[in-house]
């Protein structure tokens, strides 16, 4: 209310005032507050004294939380991105950052949410989450011929969202008369319960640069690569790696 003290009398500030505490409310797990203003008016000194009526209610629980739409992603892949607790009270920012977390993994076109009473239960809800599916991968592939490189074939795999387990997994090789490159690479993002990452990656290179016109060499290279990641807050990691 201090925000509007002071200030000229306008009743869209007044009704964003009473959304706020709908809201405030709403994070403890009382989602049907009432908020009423009502205003006194002094005509003489053209002030106006505002009284504000809150009924939190009774507070709401969540009964459980369920999934729809996500026909080739698990539900446990869902599941972990929640913030909101079946058995506890209801949040509604705890149920729109679950929201948010499933739009940031990608492989959602579209992320919907609903609250849902229990039929019979008046401090009983059920969340529903709505998800349309979208490819979270790319495919390339291609097959030549020259006079100087010979057959060249080149193909490359990247899935974010492998077997609708929430893992990455990566493939690509590239290959002609003089040059042959392999790479294999894969992410477990949620290798904890508590998301701590783990991926890794290998490559293998040969180079004959006799037949590529060079000098009479062969290079051949190899390596292996691991990193870890680990969840500081809701927006940020540390990424370590060794290769």
């Amino acid at each position: 209310a201090k925000m509007i003290e002071g200030q000229r009398y306008n009743q869209a500030d007044v009704t964003a005032l009473e959304e706020a505490i709908k809201r405030y409310f709403g994070r403890m797990g009382y989602a049907h507050t009432e908020v009423r203003s009502v205003p006194d008016i002094n005509d003489e000194d053209k002030t106006v004294d505002l009284s504000i009526v809150v009924d939190p209610g009774k507070r709401v629980y969540v009964r459980r939380i369920q999934f729809q739409g996500n026909d080739a992603t698990k539900d446990e892949v869902l599941r972990r991105e929640m913030r909101q607790i079946e058995g506890a009270w209801l949040s509604d920012q705890l149920v729109e950052n679950g929201k948010v977390r499933l739009e940031r993994l990608g492989y959602f076109e579209n992320v919907d949410v609903e609250t849902i009473p229990v039929p019979g239960e008046d401090d009983q809800v059920d969340i529903v989450y709505n998800v349309k599916e979208q490819p979270s991968g790319t495919i390339s592939a291609g097959v030549g011929y020259g006079d100087f490189a010979g057959l060249s074939v080149n193909a490359a795999v990247s899935q974010e969202n492998f077997l609708g387990t929430g893992n990455r997994v990566s493939f690509s090789i590239d290959t002609n008369r003089y040059a042959k490159n392999l790479q294999l690479g894969f992410r477990d993002n949620y290798f904890t319960d508590d998301g701590v990452s783990l991926g890794g990656n290998i490559f293998v290179s040969e180079f004959d640069a006799g037949r590529a016109n060079l000098q009479q060499y062969n290079q051949k290279s190899w390596g292996v690569g691991l990193d870890l990641g680990f969840p500081v807050n809701e927006y940020n990691r540390l990424n370590f790696g060794i290769g």
